[in-house]
């Protein structure tokens, strides 16, 4: 089971990417139209994204997003360029999202056991991460302290841009 108290912003020693950094590194013509075009499609709950914006300068902290995955990967397509877009829309310094991408290959997902190429970048060998599946999103305090993180989507049916607010709320008080 994955123990967010274990894992810290400095266990990450791959260099990451910053925002749209991240697309427009993508080097195949194909999955790079795919993750802009998931980008440009993706519209966040305006409501939400003001609420955050809102509750981020009543807030002296900050969050970092980190999400690890890879570029050929479908879900991550999806779900990388949403969480840029988001933060892009709230255009706070008290919210930044890195990525990480780079898994060569696929996994077993039995509990516990986990075969990566060893091309793949060491956060997915880390086990502090508990990577299992992709894509991963963590979620960092301004200290490098992990609050929690999501595998693939929200779950109970909430939007990123909702869970955003409601991790922020509930840890950068």
């Amino acid at each position: 089971m994955f123990d967010p108290g274990q894992l810290s912003w400095q266990d990450i020693e791959s260099v990451l990417l910053e925002g749209m950094e991240y697309i427009n590194h993508i080097e195949s013509k194909r999955e790079r139209i795919i993750h802009k075009s998931n980008y440009k499609a993706y519209k966040p709950d305006s409501s939400i994204i003001q609420k955050l914006k809102e509750f981020l300068t009543i807030t002296d902290k900050k969050m970092r997003i980190l999400t690890l995955g890879a570029t050929w990967c479908k879900t991550c397509a999806d779900v990388k360029p949403s969480l840029i877009k988001i933060v892009e829309n709230v255009n706070s310094p008290r919210l930044r999202i890195f990525l990480l991408g780079g898994v060569k290959t696929t996994m077993e997902s039995k509990e516990n056991y986990y075969f990566w190429a060893k091309k793949s970048p060491p956060e997915f060998h880390n086990r502090k991460f508990m990577v299992n599946q992709i894509p991963i999103v963590y979620f960092f305090d301004e200290l490098g302290k992990c609050l929690t993180r999501i595998e693939k989507y929200p779950k109970n049916g909430l939007s990123f841009e909702k869970f955003i607010l409601n991790i922020a709320k509930r840890y950068l008080k």
